[in-house]
């Protein structure tokens, strides 16, 4: 019997199999795909958050990115992701002016700084407040205020979930 090599797994599907699925990429995007990242992802794979536990893996055992809602996220975004009647005016729009994409304030954050916010508490619901007052007598901009986990997330102090 002649000797075999080990050969490498089979692959189900290509590791750029991502940048043309249900788009049109432009050509450029295509070489950058086959020239640069193939290579790129043949010598380093990508690894996933969460690895040792299999969160964030795929069927095949590949890395998966998501939102925390689980929405997959795209290795790169580009016009091939955008909607066939996409328009500057309609999904973009402008500073100050729905769909808020470019921000809420029209002169960016040229008028008004970004905030420097710290989360804070005290000893009693009086003490906070009265470091509240504090803070913003003296120039603070915003304020944070922490409050136990069951809350952050929706839930009423007498729910199961805030127990313990």
């Amino acid at each position: 019997m002649a000797d075999k090599k080990p050969s490498k797994p089979q692959v189900a599907e290509s590791p750029i199999a991502d940048v043309f699925e249900g788009r049109y990429p432009s050509e450029t995007e295509k070489q950058w795909a086959e020239r640069t990242l193939a290579p790129t992802l043949e010598k380093s794979p990508e690894r996933p958050i969460g690895a040792p536990t299999g969160t964030n893996l795929d069927e095949n055992g590949h890395a998966r990115f998501t939102t925390v809602s689980g929405v997959p996220i795209r290795r790169m975004y580009t016009q091939a992701d955008l909607p066939e009647d996409w328009n500057y005016d309609q999904y973009l729009g402008y500073p100050g002016q729905p769909p808020f994409t470019r921000g809420i304030h029209a002169t960016g954050y040229r008028g008004k700084l970004f905030t420097m916010r710290q989360f804070s508490g005290f000893a009693s619901p009086e003490e906070t407040n009265q470091r509240y007052k504090y803070l913003l007598e003296h120039g603070g901009g915003g304020l944070s205020v922490a409050f136990d986990l069951p809350t952050l997330m929706g839930y009423d102090s007498d729910h199961p979930a805030s127990e313990g």
